[in-house]
């Protein structure tokens, strides 16, 4: 018996290792390589399938591990702003009038100061 990588035969995103293949699935002999947060199968190759939002999750996460609490709870709260003005965003990028021009101006240099935020607390790491 073989075991394979089995991936979603819709979206390509790997499921789990098994001897098993269900009819919704391709089973793979190819093994991801190693520090995919969500590996994905393209067609001829692994590639990184997670969204950007959740590969910052993921990082952030990490680096909460070596975090004082304060700076926990900055980061927290930062995430919290960021994925909140990113729905902002999406909804302000719909056909563009002036008016849209100035909000999302304004969002990027929030984005901006958030990031730098976030620089400085990754560089107080205790």
């Amino acid at each position: 018996m073989k075991l394979y990588r089995v991936i979603d035969k819709t979206t390509g995103i790997f499921k789990r290792d098994d001897f098993f293949v269900g009819e919704s699935e391709i089973g793979l002999f190819e093994e991801p390589p190693q520090g995919f947060i969500q590996p994905k199968w393209n067609g001829t190759q692994w590639i990184e399938g997670a969204t950007p939002t959740k590969l910052a999750e993921v990082e952030t996460q990490r680096l909460a591990f070596t975090l004082s609490e304060t700076n926990r709870t900055n980061i927290n709260d930062f995430l919290k702003t960021a994925i909140d003005e990113n729905k902002v965003y999406v909804a302000l990028t719909t056909p563009t009038t002036v008016q849209k021009d100035k909000q999302i101006k304004a969002l990027t240099r929030q984005n901006n100061r958030m990031i730098r935020l976030m620089l400085n607390l990754l560089d107080s790491v205790d």
